[in-house]
């Protein structure tokens, strides 16, 4: 390497050293997924049923409703119907925290299961 490559690649290390730093800060804040730490749990109506701390559940005859009041630790929750205590047909899936979920569901299931599609484990089991 010649000295005035040398001194050219000392200036590019010297600029990305203190660019690089600011960029990652920007892209961290506009990143829109994610999770914050200090986050606040949803006041769940009247007439929810609570499960547990993560969720809340209403059931109005082929409708279900589904509030998430705290984020699960689960990177991908799938919502199944449960049909005579097993997994039936899948519903939907939960993206985000603290939304309700509106999903149709057969009037002869007996409950909901929230399974995790990555580690393929159940999350929760609800029955009605």
């Amino acid at each position: 390497m010649t000295s005035g490559l040398r001194k050219t690649h000392r200036y590019v290390w010297l600029v990305l050293i203190l660019v690089m730093p600011i960029l990652m800060y920007f892209a961290i804040q506009n990143d829109p997924y994610t999770v914050l730490e200090n986050t606040k749990t949803v006041k769940e109506p009247s007439s929810f049923i609570s499960k547990n701390e993560h969720l809340s559940y209403q059931k109005k005859g082929v409708a279900l409703l589904i509030l998430i009041k705290k984020p699960f630790k689960n990177a991908s929750v799938a919502v199944y119907e449960l049909q005579n205590g097993e997994q039936g047909d899948i519903l939907g899936e939960i993206a985000s925290a603290q939304e309700t979920y509106a999903f149709n569901i057969n009037a002869n299931a007996d409950g909901f299961l929230l399974y995790d599609v990555i580690k393929k484990e159940a999350i929760t089991k609800i029955k009605f």
